[in-house]
């Protein structure tokens, strides 16, 4: 071999070419990097030495496991009718996708179409994935089986010893010195149920207010224009009525509001809202002065109708 080869692995040589570096004194030397690349062919080898070694350890073991569970197989003891169908499913898949990586690696080593096995690992893939989630909502259940299987059932069952206060906690609550119990200080708040309850009762006792005032009004009007004779107790009996009607109507409100329903009105409750409208459109047909005219358009509507 020249001095311009170097070996980097047993029947691997490298030629490298050798730099000519020109002294200060002008005199030409030979600056040569044998040390250097044999240093890293050394490494490079030693590394590779060390993955074909960790190679090898970890095919006997899976060959070691391959033999258990041929065995199982072969004897009729690793049967998994009885399990868990989603875990059946997933050991399934998992072997399935082992078979795939295995098959992708023996087609790429032939240099064959790789279509096929990539196929099978993204299906394989997606199915293990879907699992997992399913798996984690029935982790509670599997432990469960799992120490059912084991004869270990006792975990599961009340602790009546859990429930009674220790010795050392008893000594603890008797030597403790009693004390008044103060309150933290703290702002009240007002419910949000509640302030929206008091709207809708400042609500209500404004359009009662308002109703209250109309029917006094109304009274009194009703009293100027007609001459009836009053009778004694007959307005506080009405008054009285008309207070436990809107009582009555206002529960009935809150009971519709408050279930989201509608209460059919009895034939005594219709009667008297159509009382009250009545006496309101009453009242506001008294009001009311724009149909009231005055004696000129009076005699003008006279001396058309007289000459038609």
């Amino acid at each position: 071999m020249s001095d311009e080869e170097m070996e980097l692995l047993p029947g691997i040589s490298l030629q490298q070419a050798v730099p000519v570096k020109q002294t200060e004194t002008g005199s030409v030397s030979v600056v040569s990097e044998e040390q250097t690349l044999r240093k890293i062919s050394v490494e490079q080898k030693s590394e590779l030495l060390v993955h074909l070694k960790k190679i090898i350890q970890s095919a006997n073991e899976v060959h070691g496991i391959f033999q258990k569970v041929n065995t199982k197989v072969q004897n009729d003891t690793a049967a998994s009718v009885d399990g868990i169908s989603l875990l059946q499913v997933r050991n399934h898949c998992l072997v399935e996708y082992l078979e795939s990586l295995a098959s992708y690696g023996a087609t790429r080593c032939r240099g064959g179409e790789l279509k096929d096995p990539i196929d099978k690992l993204v299906t394989n893939r997606c199915i293990i994935e879907k699992i997992k989630p399913l798996e984690k909502q029935l982790q509670y259940q599997i432990n469960k089986y799992a120490e059912i299987e084991k004869g270990n059932t006792q975990n599961y069952r009340a602790n009546p010893d859990s429930m009674l206060q220790s010795g050392e906690q008893a000594q603890q609550a008797e030597g403790m010195v009693s004390a008044t119990y103060q309150a933290p200080k703290v702002s009240s708040t007002l419910y949000p149920k509640a302030e929206s309850d008091q709207k809708k009762e400042a609500k209500y006792a404004r359009s009662i207010r308002a109703r209250t005032k109309g029917d006094a009004l109304m009274d009194e009007v009703a009293a100027d224009i007609t001459e009836d004779p009053l009778e004694a107790g007959r307005k506080a009996n009405a008054s009285r009525e008309l207070r436990e009607f809107m009582k009555r109507q206002k529960e009935i409100e809150e009971f519709e509001e408050e279930h989201f329903v509608r209460l059919q009105r009895s034939k005594k409750d219709k009667a008297m809202m159509k009382k009250i409208e009545q006496m309101q459109g009453s009242l506001e047909g008294i009001l009311d002065y724009g149909h009231i005219q005055t004696d000129a358009q009076r005699e003008a509507r006279r001396s058309q109708s007289k000459k038609k």
